[in-house]
């Protein structure tokens, strides 16, 4: 578990400091980071809402809810990669 979270915490940082430099290109960069942290949560919950038929669960915790949130869709399709991938 301790490789998933070192994973994770690199990927989410080299992410968030790329969101962070778009949403400050943009007119309204704090609705730009809001949107993007909704939409992560919402593809987390859509995840574990489906996970009956696909059988790919993402269980809801500190770090999945704060990788949703901070790196949005992007932060959910890479914890769905490592969980599908290595199993974890």
């Amino acid at each position: 578990m301790q490789i998933f979270q070192t994973v994770m915490l690199i990927a989410v940082i080299i992410y968030a400091i790329f969101l962070l430099i778009f949403a400050l290109k943009t007119k309204k960069p704090l609705k730009t980071l809001m949107l993007s942290a909704l939409l992560g949560l919402a593809a987390l919950l859509c995840v574990n809402l489906t996970s009956g038929l696909t059988g790919v669960v993402l269980n809801i915790n500190g770090w999945t809810l704060a990788t949703s949130a901070a790196a949005g869709i992007p932060g959910v399709l890479a914890m769905l990669t490592l969980r599908i991938l290595w199993g974890i």
